[in-house]
């Protein structure tokens, strides 16, 4: 995959010339053009395209757009990164008409720099839920973005920030902030402009509407919208893939669960009569954690879609690996990781001459729902969601009067009430105990934008918060990191914004009803799914699998929680860190908590990246 750059300011030409070394180093190339922004200052702009030299003939590229560079899964044409609003047009004559409504329209995962000649304004912006980022600095009189971090870190030694690694040690990380206070990271859906006479600014240009709603006949007709959403967005990748070579193998991420099968039978379907790509499903095993093991649904998918073409990937083989070996933080954060996991499955991938990945990423932010929507309901005065809740927790084996004391009454309590009462409210965030009291505070102060916020809507205040803060990032960002040097495309249909919009448009009791989550899709995909996956309703979870390699390496994990570093910068207490560690080991069958292992992976970032 190729990076982008940009520099704007007076010192240009020098650091275009630390930037040239640095990647003739790397045995890359760089395509670029310049432009006099001031006589006066001396300003001046340079764009820079960054490719493996020997994927570049010099001698007869074609000339290269002078003023955009673009790179994502959709930034060949018009065509296939605009809607229909936008087709037959260039993508540089939309952009210099109307750079504004363009990049709002723009389909697909991009990353996006250019420069306006008419406003002398340095413009560049990323996609919403896209895994690829754009970092940006201001050094000397010259203000650099880029898609490449390592470069800006060879560029300005970068500084961490604190607030940023305390969100890591609490299990509540930003995915659009960054780990250092100097090199800066531009959030999701957001565009940068900077020019001579005015400074930096920053801002979003796509959100959800809070006011949108969607109102359908009935539930029929809202499962079928979805269904045609889901399928479009899995139709846009396919349209670019096809452009490809005569025979492609198409590779579908299919564990047991609702999203990645999904999207599995949604290529199936799509690509029966298209000879030119054959669909590969790729499955991941565990032999020795049962219950993180998907396979006899795994099968059952195999069966119902006759697929004929399944790699499996299994994973508890990797036990006897080190954690540092296992999971290899990168520097962007500690979440990001070049797993010798994800590495195998990109081999199987590249080995078939594979150059496409799908996945059902976003499944769960999409669709699952938030039990808050059986509060809203109750609230506006739906009282069908009183025998609902209580028939659903039966059928759950669960204390129908527990169930909805949690579910329906505590929710629906003030605030005040809840305090008199010793209670925290329902949506208070909670921190780990190893995290300082004035670390908390400072995160608990943190504003975080949130369209709901002001809303009696809790359940879509949450649905928010989960659908920009998602630990799924984490995932997508690792898979792109080890598959881009083998030139593949990672694909996740499920994080679309026509998607979004209508995941908060509709009635939120449609993601949630009775004991079932993510209601909607599992009537959208009812029949083209088997029944044992679509109706299913036990989620599974990896924390068993993560605590048995917690306890495989106990004394290498304990040696790296009780570095003193981020304790003397006042971050966290290690004795109660340690505690904390020390009980899971010492528990044979007990689980690992998420936020533990977030402190994990922060200690090993700030050990391998920052000492």
């Amino acid at each position: 995959m190729k990076s982008l750059f940009a520099l704007f300011g007076s010192k240009s030409a020098s650091y275009f010339e630390k930037i040239s070394q640095y990647y003739a180093q790397k045995n890359k190339s760089i395509i670029s053009n310049s432009y006099d922004v001031s006589s006066s200052t001396k300003q001046m702009v340079i764009l820079g395209d960054v490719r493996p030299s020997d994927q570049i003939d010099l001698t007869n590229f074609a000339p290269h757009d002078p003023y955009v560079i673009l790179s994502g899964n959709h930034a060949e044409s018009a065509h296939n990164t605009c809607n229909i609003a936008l087709k037959d047009h260039a993508l540089r004559d939309l952009i210099a008409d109307d750079y504004t409504r363009t990049i709002k329209q723009l389909a697909g995962d991009f990353i996006l720099i250019c420069w306006d000649q008419r406003s002398c304004e340095l413009r560049f912006s990323t996609s919403a839920f896209n895994p690829r980022s754009l970092f940006y600095v201001f050094k000397d009189d010259c203000f650099i973005v880029s898609s490449d971090l390592a470069l800006l870190q060879f560029l300005t030694p970068p500084k961490i920030d604190e607030t940023a690694i305390s969100q890591w040690l609490a299990g509540r990380p930003d995915p659009n902030r960054s780990m250092f206070s100097n090199i800066h990271q531009l959030p999701f859906a957001h565009t940068g402009v900077i020019s001579s006479t005015r400074p930096l600014k920053v801002e979003r240009f796509w959100d959800i509407d809070q006011n949108h709603s969607l109102t359908l006949a009935d539930e029929s007709e809202y499962q079928a919208y979805f269904f045609d959403l889901l399928s479009q967005s899995v139709k846009e990748k396919l349209d670019f893939i096809t452009d490809g070579p005569a025979l492609q193998a198409l590779f579908s991420q299919m564990s047991g669960g609702m999203d990645s099968t999904s999207i599995t039978a949604m290529l199936h379907s799509q690509i029966q009569a298209n000879d030119k790509l054959s669909l590969h499903s790729i499955s991941h095993t565990y032999r020795d954690t049962q219950s993180c093991n998907e396979i006899d649904k795994i099968e059952e998918m195999r069966t119902f879609l006759a697929l004929q073409h399944s790699h499996f990937v299994e994973l508890d083989q990797f036990s006897e690996h080190t954690f540092a070996r296992l999971y290899p933080t990168q520097l962007q954060n500690p979440g990001v990781v070049a797993s010798p996991k994800y590495l195998q499955e990109a081999q199987i991938i590249r080995q078939l001459a594979g150059r496409h990945l799908f996945t059902g990423n976003g499944g769960d932010e999409m669709c699952w729902g938030h039990s808050f929507a059986y509060r809203d309901r109750l609230i506006s005065g739906d009282l069908s969601v009183i025998k609902e809740v209580f028939k659903s927790a039966k059928l759950l084996g669960m204390s129908p009067l527990s169930v909805m004391l949690q579910v329906l009454v505590k929710p629906a309590l003030p605030a005040s009430l809840l305090a008199l009462l010793g209670k925290k409210p329902v949506d208070a965030e909670h921190f780990p105990a190893w995290l300082g009291a004035k670390q908390q505070e400072v995160l608990a102060g943190i504003s975080k934008h949130n369209p709901f916020s002001d809303s009696n809507q809790l359940a879509k205040r949450a649905r928010y918060e989960g659908l920009f803060h998602t630990s799924t990032f984490n995932s997508m960002r690792s898979y792109q990191h080890v598959c881009d040097p083998l030139g593949i495309d990672v694909h996740h249909p499920f994080f679309n914004k026509k998607i979004a919009e209508f995941s908060f448009a509709i009635p939120q009791k449609l993601h949630i009803q009775g004991q079932y989550p993510k209601y909607l899709l599992r009537k959208a995909m009812d029949g083209h799914l088997p029944n044992s996956v679509c109706w299913d309703q036990n989620k599974t979870v990896f924390d068993q699998h993560f605590a048995n390699l917690v306890r495989a390496n106990k004394n290498e994990l304990r040696q790296l929680l009780a570095h003193p570093g981020l304790q003397d910068l006042g971050l966290i207490d290690n004795n109660i860190l340690l505690a904390s560690f020390d009980h899971v080991v010492e528990t044979p069958n007990g689980s690992l908590n998420v936020d533990l292992l977030y402190a994990i992976l922060t200690q090993s970032w700030y050990q391998t990246h920052i000492l």
